[in-house]
């Protein structure tokens, strides 16, 4: 489940990403992965951007 994934990512304030992830791999945000990751980068804290990077992919794979 999202919230296992997210705590292999750093932690359960992680879930949502995992989500956001998953739901770009299966099209259901109809947005460019590469999109999606640069508005992390953008967005999200420095401390927090590699377990956001690592909690979308880890959901993209769950596909």
């Amino acid at each position: 489940d999202a919230g296992a994934i997210a705590l292999e990512a750093g932690g359960l304030k992680f879930t949502n990403t995992v989500m956001l992830g998953a739901a770009a791999a299966t099209r259901i945000i109809d947005l460019p992965r590469t999109s999606l990751l640069q508005a992390i980068e953008q967005l999200v804290p420095g401390k927090y951007l590699e377990a956001n990077i690592k909690a979308f992919e880890m959901g993209a794979q769950l596909s």
